[in-house]
């Protein structure tokens, strides 16, 4: 009788066993299926899904061959920029235009005042450097640690591919769990909030990890799910006020004596171009590119305003779940860093004739 009992206890719990572990199963390809794989940068640290944020709006296809960084020695334009330039697809638009393009990441090459002279004995023998910078971090730049600045090093071409057309999905089955139980409740707990929230939405931030979540009008803007909803990196609203217009002076002025002309691109933040300039900024805002824009000897695009425009008529200009621009914005930025190239050369082609 006992062995009877004991037989039919362990059948149920062998089945209860059973059942549980399948329930545990189902509810995580569903949670995989819903939250896709992480591909932007503030999906990722705010603890939010690409299944609401991930963009919707299909990409313009890049051709690999324009994918191409020239060696220094052979360049007609160095590029010294952070993670905007690293994938090269703005550079693109110069290659397409016959420009050939060195391109190094500014923490490999500083921004020092002896740089025209590195970039002179390293083999550089072109006119053009476009020193690209996001907003936040352009201070910092030009406050860079000078003492190792003794090479020249290129981006490696290895690290570059076309960026997709489309966004990167998966279904249940094939999804991996690569942040965690943990990280995946936490989307859960965010996405509803963001639900409650849609009902009245509140005015101001509301922090999601490293990231501020805005309640606006986002719909025209950004093709995702939850396009009501703009995402921005912390960064973006602690940055100091801008006071190094003098160093930037400084650096020009010493590559304008060895012959190369600077071309000051400075990215606007997300959150400039999307919520207006300074907006919940920790400390005064002075905008770059007015300060810029005083001295003739600068060439500084405005891209503030630039960017605030486009972003108007060029749906996912940044893309909704990164801090990047999309490749169409990307590809805008070099049209436009293409063209002020072209005009640079006309007017030394005039000024070249009546000398």
């Amino acid at each position: 009788m006992n062995k009877l009992i004991f037989s039919v206890n362990a059948k149920k719990y062998s089945l209860i066993f059973i059942y549980a572990y399948l329930l545990i199963t189902c509810i995580f390809w569903g949670m995989a299926a819903f939250l896709e794989p992480i591909n932007g940068d503030l999906t990722r640290t705010g603890n939010v899904s690409e299944n609401s944020f991930g963009w919707e709006k299909q990409q313009p296809r890049i051709p690999e061959e324009l994918l191409h960084n020239y060696p220094i020695t052979g360049a007609d334009v160095v590029v010294i920029g952070d993670s905007f330039s690293w994938s090269l697809v703005w550079q693109t638009k110069l290659v397409a235009d016959g420009f050939k393009v060195s391109t190094a990441f500014s923490h490999d090459v500083p921004l020092c005042a002896d740089l025209g002279n590195l970039l002179r004995v390293s083999g550089f023998s072109g006119k053009y450097l476009i020193i690209e910078s996001i907003e936040r971090f352009f201070q910092q730049n030009m406050n860079s640690n000078c003492k190792n600045n003794s090479h020249y090093k290129a981006v490696s071409t290895g690290l570059t591919s076309p960026p997709p057309v489309n966004r990167l999905r998966s279904s249940g089955f094939d999804s991996g769990f690569s942040f965690g139980v943990g990280w995946s409740i936490k989307v859960f707990v965010n996405e509803i909030q963001l639900k409650i929230n849609a009902i009245r939405p509140k005015e101001g931030l509301m922090a999601f990890g490293g990231v501020q979540v805005s309640a606006m009008d986002g719909c025209r803007f950004f093709s995702n799910k939850l396009c009501n909803y703009g995402l921005f990196y912390n960064q973006d609203f602690s940055k100091e006020t801008f006071v190094s217009t003098d160093k930037v002076l400084e650096l020009n002025q010493s590559l304008q004596r060895v012959g190369i002309q600077a071309i000051w691109l400075i990215i606007p933040d997300k959150s400039t171009v999307y919520l207006g300039y300074g907006r919940y900024n920790k400390y005064p805002y002075n905008n770059i590119w007015h300060e810029l824009d005083r001295y003739p000897e600068l060439t500084a695009p405005d891209l503030g305003e630039e960017f605030i425009q486009k972003a108007i008529n060029i749906k996912d200009f940044y893309a909704p779940n990164n801090t990047h621009l999309s490749t169409e914005g990307y590809l805008y930025l070099g049209s436009l860093v293409s063209d002020k190239i072209k005009f640079l050369e006309s007017i030394n082609h005039v000024n070249g004739r009546m000398d």
